[in-house]
């Protein structure tokens, strides 16, 4: 299907099209994430792109809990809260390329 078929479509048709081609290419993406991943925290350059890998530890509070109670102290809020080693992958364009 060429481009002007694509705009020719109906919006439905148009919109479930690009929906799958995201849908790809969000695959493809977490694909090079991950071995951006296997590579070790840090920056790595590209030859457009500079990617900066970095692992931290992300917590989450579990707030329907803390809600299904009144007045929360804080070790309410502290016994509800939860901590997970998260990895970050940042891109960015290179400058002066």
């Amino acid at each position: 299907m060429n481009v002007h078929t694509l705009l020719d479509l109906h919006p439905a048709d148009r919109l479930g099209q690009l929906k799958a081609e995201i849908a790809c290419l969000e695959e493809l993406a977490e694909l090079e994430r991950a071995k951006l991943i296997a590579l070790g925290t840090g920056p790595h350059e590209g030859h457009l792109f500079r990617a900066s890998v970095s692992t931290t530890t992300r917590e989450t509070i579990d707030y329907k809990a803390i809600c299904a109670k009144l007045k929360p102290s804080y070790q309410l809020v502290t016994a509800h809260t939860s901590s997970k080693s998260v990895t970050t992958v940042r891109v960015a364009s290179r400058q002066g390329v």
